[in-house]
C-alpha cells in the first residue's frame, strides 16, 4: 500500500505530528510512505532526528499553500479548491491509495469531488471551537444543540 501524508505548515505542533508518523512508518516494513511538506522542512530538519527508511521518501514542496486569512466564505472555498487540486496531482504521480492529512480541515468541502473515489482520505481535525461554546456563532450553537 501507497500512503500519503501531507502536511500544509510546519508551525505549531505540526512538526512533532510530523516526526511521530514519521517514526511510525519506517517501522513498517510493508507499506510505502510519502511525507508531502513545504519547504521550510529543510530549515527544521535538524530539531528532530530522521533516520532513512526504504519504504520512507520526503517530498519538499515549494508552492504557497498557507492557510487562507479572514473568514471569508469565497476566500477558504478558493484556499480549499487550490489544496485538492495540488494534492490531486500528488496522488496520480504516486500512485496513492491512502492520503492521511495532519490538518483535514483546509480540504473541505471540495475532497469528495476532487480526491479520486479510490483514494481514501482521513486526517485530523482540530480547532479551538470544539472546545470553546462560548466563542460559537449562533448556527453553530444550534448545531452543537442538536
Amino acid at each position: 500500500m501507497n500512503l500519503l501524508v501531507f502536511l500544509q505548515s510546519l508551525s505549531g505542533h505540526n512538526l512533532e505530528y510530523f516526526h511521530h508518523l514519521y517514526s511510525l512508518a519506517i517501522t513498517d516494513g510493508i507499506n510505502e510512505y510519502s511525507f508531502l511538506v513545504p519547504q521550510d522542512f529543510s530549515k527544521k530538519r535538524s530539531m528532530f532526528d530522521w533516520p532513512e527508511a526504504d519504504n520512507v521518501r520526503i517530498i519538499q514542496y515549494e508552492k504557497e499553500l498557507q492557510c487562507a486569512s479572514g473568514d471569508s466564505l469565497i476566500r477558504l472555498s478558493l484556499h480549499s479548491w487550490r489544496i485538492n487540486i495540488f494534492l490531486r496531482r500528488y496522488i496520480k504521480l504516486l500512485c496513492t491509495d491512502k492520503v492521511f492529512l495532519v490538518s483535514i480541515m483546509p480540504t473541505v468541502p471540495f475532497a469528495p469531488l476532487l480526491i479520486p473515489s479510490k483514494v481514501r482520505l482521513s486526517g485530523i481535525i482540530y480547532s479551538d471551537y470544539l472546545w470553546n461554546k462560548d466563542n460559537l456563532r449562533p448556527l453553530a450553537r444550534l448545531v452543537n444543540w442538536m
